[in-house]
């Protein structure tokens, strides 16, 4: 390909194949307002996004990338370090969760388990205490279960290819890809949203399949040092290949790029509407006596594990038809009589967003302990209930959307409670 850089002058015109339907021939002279830079670039672009993937300038790629990634690359603590164990808890955290949330998670998360063993020894609470926040909390029980798999099963040896990372609990292709190419140095591509967004730009594909950007990726890489090469392509995604308004202008391998070359780069891949996550209602009730709270422990499902206050659906908006009639072993009268509306807390996870209308049930002090066995029961959420003191509610792992509603009890409420 390097006859266009070198003969360009001493042709009186140059056809460009431009694969866009419609627009397959373009004719560009010497005296074209236009830069040999940019003339290259279409010329480029044009021939690659149509040819095999064999006809590609792979060096030529790789260097452009390797000398941008050396200059531009962000200090992130989880790149200090090749060792698996840092590389994959980083891997697990980043999962559907931004770089900048994930930095101080990271290192208070290493400060309390510092190696694979002792992630092994911990308890589960624990490690979701350690996790809470962070969300996704499936992440959590995937990796202390592959950690006690490690230590146990294992002996402590790290796997070492993608197929042994596969047998661990969680673990899917991209994380055992990412994983041994960055520890272990094994040649092996990887496909993330970000790469997924690149590679559909480099080739100018609307509807990229996963199997062939993965088999594209596996001959990109660079089998000198393919965990650098990955990094670098995740960075370009999260960088200067964006979703929207991608920064061509800063991209060291736009001259291989067929998005580029159309002037419409965002349109690859074709940009998926995000629709609104349903909604879904809840009552929670923060329930208080003698400086104690009471909280369940989740059964199964969302947030499994973790303490939740007690929580019922919203079905009608008034909290005695929707809660109090279901609590058939206490008085609802004298419960209505001390029970406190707070301010409505709105969380968002990925899939759902919940509605929370705390209530603030603070049981006087001189009065004897609710029997809330009952009460509790109904909800068929919890598998267990405790008592904590309130002091105490920091060191067990609340998911964050009900420390929202802890935090409420600073706030008036918004609106009646009947509304």
């Amino acid at each position: 390909m390097a006859t266009p850089f070198s003969e360009w002058g001493r042709r009186g015109s140059y056809i460009l194949w431009d694969p866009t339907p419609g627009t397959w021939d373009r004719t560009l002279h010497p005296d074209e307002p236009a830069r040999v830079s940019e003339v290259c670039i279409l010329l480029l672009s044009g021939a690659w996004a149509m040819r095999d993937i064999s006809d590609f300038p792979v060096e030529a790629f790789r260097d452009a990338l390797r000398a941008w990634f050396r200059e531009n690359a962000r200090d992130l603590p989880w790149r200090r370090s090749r060792d698996p164990y840092r590389v994959w808890v980083s891997e697990v955290m980043l999962q559907q969760t931004r770089v900048e949330t994930v930095r101080d998670y990271y290192e208070r998360f290493l400060r309390r388990f510092p190696d694979v063993e002792a992630l092994a020894a911990a308890e589960l609470a624990e490690v979701l205490r350690y996790w809470q926040g962070l969300g996704y909390y499936r992440r959590a029980h995937h990796l202390h279960a592959a950690a006690r798999r490690i230590v146990r099963d294992r002996g402590g040896r790290w796997p070492q290819t993608v197929q042994e990372w596969l047998a661990l609990p969680g673990v899917g292709h991209y994380m055992a890809r990412a994983v041994t190419s960055i520890a272990f140095r094994v040649p092996t591509g990887v496909v993330d949203g970000n790469v997924r967004r690149v590679l559909a730009r480099l080739r100018g594909l609307p509807r990229p399949v996963v199997r062939d950007l993965q088999a594209w990726a596996d001959v990109l890489v660079d089998p000198r040092d393919p965990g650098t090469f990955n990094q670098a392509m995740m960075e370009l995604g999260a960088t200067v290949c964006i979703p929207m308004r991608p920064r061509c202008g800063d991209c060291p391998v736009r001259a291989f790029c067929h998005g580029f070359s159309t002037g419409h780069p965002e349109q690859f891949p074709t940009p998926v509407r995000r629709t609104e996550p349903p909604e879904e209602r809840w009552w929670v009730v923060l329930w208080s006596h003698r400086g104690r709270w009471l909280l369940g422990h989740k059964r199964d499902g969302l947030l499994r594990d973790m303490w939740l206050f007690p929580m019922w659906p919203d079905q009608t908006g008034d909290v005695e038809t929707d809660v109090l009639n279901l609590w058939s072993s206490l008085d609802t009268q004298t419960v209505a009589a001390v029970l406190r509306p707070l301010a409505t807390v709105v969380h968002e996870f990925t899939h759902r967003r919940w509605r929370l209308r705390p209530v603030w049930v603070p049981w006087p002090d001189g009065w004897d302990p609710p029997a809330v066995d009952g009460m509790m029961a109904s909800t068929e959420m919890f598998q267990s209930w405790q008592w904590f003191p309130r002091a105490y509610l920091p060191r067990i792992p609340i998911p964050r959307a009900h420390r929202k509603v802890l935090a409420a009890l600073a706030r008036p409420a918004l609106r009646p409670i009947s509304e």
